[in-house]
């Protein structure tokens, strides 16, 4: 409880009379309602900070410019990027070049939906490769239902995608020669040749 009191002349309106006439004016007002809002909200965050700080996807605070206010150390042992080397600047630069107008579209469509949106695509490394990652970004809006920031998450699916990059590439060429193979059709031409009036032969498949 918050209490404030004051001395006030003897023509206000409400007190208790002091000893030499003045009114002793005494204002209550019941915090602890906002002290138990505060101290949850401060215990909220610092769990979600805890796990963040201790999860294997990157996880990351964006505010309403798409900047970068906070992102967790995991980024390091996945990109080798320091934490305050992200900080303050938007990671669209991060993607590969030609998926950036994906990334800012994704951006849009959340902002526009306020739904979750997720996005797959290569972001670069601080040696300068790329790795693939999947984003999922969920809206932060304030009370009116507007977009103020998003919270997103980074799973790096590299190794997945380059193993079935390697199994699709092998399945289309020959594991000696590493010549692309020509499967079987599995339908062929009946026409005749115009000439000769024999079947065509099936056509090459690519």
């Amino acid at each position: 409880m918050s209490v404030r009191a004051h001395r006030a002349r003897d023509d206000d309106t409400a007190g208790e009379v002091a000893a030499d006439g003045d009114f002793l004016v005494i204002g209550l007002r019941n915090i602890d309602a906002e002290r138990r809002g505060r101290d949850a909200l401060a215990a909220s965050e610092a769990r979600f900070r805890l796990l963040a700080e201790n999860a294997s996807d990157v996880i990351v605070e964006f505010d309403g410019d798409q900047i970068c206010r906070w992102i967790s150390p995991s980024v390091e042992w996945i990109l080798g990027w320091r934490p305050d080397e992200l900080v303050g600047d938007t990671l669209v630069a991060l993607a590969h070049p030609s998926e950036q107008v994906a990334l800012l579209e994704s951006w849009v469509r959340l902002c526009e939906s306020r739904q979750p949106q997720e996005v797959q695509s290569r972001v670069r490394a601080s040696d300068g490769t790329y790795r693939w990652v999947v984003g999922r970004t969920r809206p932060r809006l304030d009370n009116d239902g507007n977009v103020i920031g998003a919270f997103s998450s980074f799973t790096d699916i590299d190794d997945a995608v380059r193993a079935s990059q390697e199994y699709a590439h092998a399945a289309r060429h020959d594991s000696l020669t590493a010549l692309p193979t020509v499967p079987a059709c599995s339908t062929r031409s009946t026409a005749p040749w115009p000439a000769t009036g024999a079947p065509v032969p099936p056509p090459l498949c690519s």
